[in-house]
């Protein structure tokens, strides 16, 4: 059979490029002709649906107009030599094709979910982004009519979909397995050194959050892995956090913000002497698996994570996870004082959460080893069944 998957080029190798691996590896071992159909999403027309739009306009509303392109650019691929179209990131389900698989994980979120936070934020102006939120969506509940099956990334994935766009039927769920290498799965838990934050510095990943409780518990090292948009403003936070950080702070004023854009260069390794945070960007392989085994736990401070991949690699190896109550799907996977805590979007409920499970070895271990009993229900061989069952409900 000869599939067709279409996934933009957002130029990042990240946890779903990963996951379109997985399955593009499985599809050809089970005798698929598989391509991917691409292109690349930051450069599109600013002649969307044949209306010039200026650069200055385009400038004010880059995540309006942007997907306006990228959604022609969809609409316009012709699909007609694949028996099977599976499309995947927003706004892909565009495509038109009789036999149509989206594995979905999410909207273009800042006109779904996320739309009242980017307008707190101040990143919109809030009348135009309430027009341009009922565009996305109508052009979207269009596409997603021609979807024949969806496979949802995910419980929370699900809810919004039916929350959103009223689907409820010809929808099944997919969980992906934790990505992690061999030298993770292999891993067994040593002395814990620090706290650990494995997050891309992405709004609203809020690893903010994570430098500010880093200040409330100055007996414990940490380390954050990732990159991201924000990590130069999220170094340079560490640094201006010296001295005596009161416990209650504006957490969301940390966050909840369109800071200006910091080169993460123009502050390099440099830290503030009362930091004990160390940052690690491009980590894979031994050094991830060392990271992950000498955690005292995981803290994941999303807010309304889609799914969590970081956390299930974390579980895998036996390590408690720190998740915020407004979590999202992390919620799914984290069950408060048995694998790992539940606590505020603060600062000082996460240092006091890590600070707990730190000085209790008996406690790490007993939510690390429920950690690890709940990462087996997450295999990827559950995972390549489910979406074998897609395949199966659009071919069918």
């Amino acid at each position: 059979m000869r599939i067709a998957i279409v996934k933009p080029d957002w130029q990042i190798r990240g946890g779903f490029e990963l996951v379109v691996d997985r399955l593009v590896g499985h599809m050809r071992r089970a005798g698929h002709r598989v391509d991917i159909i691409g292109f690349d999403a930051w450069r599109v027309d600013h002649r969307p649906f044949g209306v010039r739009i200026d650069d200055e306009m385009w400038s004010r509303s880059p995540w309006f107009f942007g997907y306006l392109g990228q959604w022609e650019k969809c609409r316009a691929l012709r699909l007609d030599r694949a028996d099977l179209v599976v499309s995947t990131q927003p706004p892909s389900f565009g495509v038109e094709h009789p036999r149509h698989l989206s594995l979905f994980f999410h909207h273009l979120r800042p006109f779904y979910d996320l739309s009242p936070y980017v307008v707190r934020a101040g990143m919109v102006e809030p009348e135009m982004h309430e027009l341009a939120a009922a565009a996305i969506r109508r052009l979207d509940d269009a596409a997603m009519s021609g979807v024949g099956h969806v496979l949802a990334g995910g419980e929370s994935v699900a809810e919004r979909l039916v929350s959103f766009n009223g689907r409820r039927s010809e929808v099944s769920l997919f969980h992906a397995g934790p990505l992690s290498g061999v030298s993770i799965a292999e891993a067994t838990r040593g002395d814990p050194t620090h706290v650990l934050c494995v997050s891309r510095h992405d709004f609203p990943k809020r690893t903010e959050l994570f430098v500010h409780a880093d200040r409330l518990m100055p007996e414990l090292n940490s380390v954050a892995v990732g990159v991201g948009g924000r990590l130069g403003r999220v170094r340079q936070l560490d640094r201006v956090l010296d001295g005596d950080v009161p416990e209650v702070i504006a957490d969301e004023q940390l966050w909840l913000n369109d800071p200006p854009w910091v080169d993460p260069s123009s502050i390099g390794d440099r830290r503030g002497p009362t930091s004990n945070l160390s940052f690690e960007t491009h980590v894979g392989g031994d050094r991830l698996g060392e990271l992950y085994a000498h955690a005292h736990c995981l803290v994941a401070p999303a807010l309304l994570e889609d799914y969590g991949l970081t956390v299930l690699e974390a579980m895998k190896v036996g390590i408690p996870v720190v998740v915020c109550r407004d979590g999202g799907h992390l919620l799914h996977f984290v069950e408060h004082e048995r694998n790992g805590l539940i606590v505020e979007p603060t600062g000082k409920a996460i240092a006091e959460a890590a600070r707990r499970i730190a000085n209790d070895p008996g406690l790490r271990e007993e939510l690390g080893d429920a950690a690890r009993e709940t990462a087996t229900a997450y295999t990827w061989e559950r995972a390549l069944h489910e979406f074998d069952l897609g395949i199966e409900a659009v071919m069918s």
